[in-house]
């Protein structure tokens, strides 16, 4: 079978699944989607190691969001010293961000996140760094 035989063939597939059109002139007649490399991973030790990386990251974004939304808990120490904590990070990044330059991307995020709570804005990105992590490992697990 060659390349365009088979191109076709995948249009085809995925065609039963939705209405797949070509994004660009460029696209017609490629595959719908890479097939440049049927595995992500060289190795099961290489898949094993980002999987473990994954795990990791998951639990440290969760241990430390635990941490931060702790000021908004219910448990009145854990609560006392997540403030206390806060309260001296935030007061830092606001006294810190008049120095970010704010002509990037970067140092307007990093100064409107000092300028309205670095701690409820980290709090907020962590829960969605969390999810992500979680999808990716779910995803890659589905794909075993």
């Amino acid at each position: 079978m060659d390349e365009s035989e088979q191109n076709e063939r995948l249009v085809a597939i995925v065609r039963r699944f939705y209405d797949y059109q070509p994004k660009t002139l460029l696209s017609f007649g490629a595959p719908p989607f890479d097939i440049s490399r049927p595995n992500i991973h060289d190795s099961k030790p290489e898949f094993l190691a980002e999987k473990q990386a994954v795990d990791d990251a998951i639990r440290a974004a969760e241990a430390l969001f635990e941490f931060l939304a702790g000021a908004w808990g219910e448990d009145k120490d854990t609560s006392a010293l997540a403030i206390r904590v806060i309260t001296a990070v935030d007061g830092e990044a606001r006294f810190s961000s008049n120095t970010l330059p704010v002509e990037t991307a970067l140092g307007l995020i990093r100064r409107n996140a000092a300028t309205h709570g670095l701690s409820y804005t980290m709090t907020a990105l962590l829960a969605d760094l969390a999810h992500g992590l979680t999808a990716m490992r779910s995803v890659r697990a589905s794909k075993r």
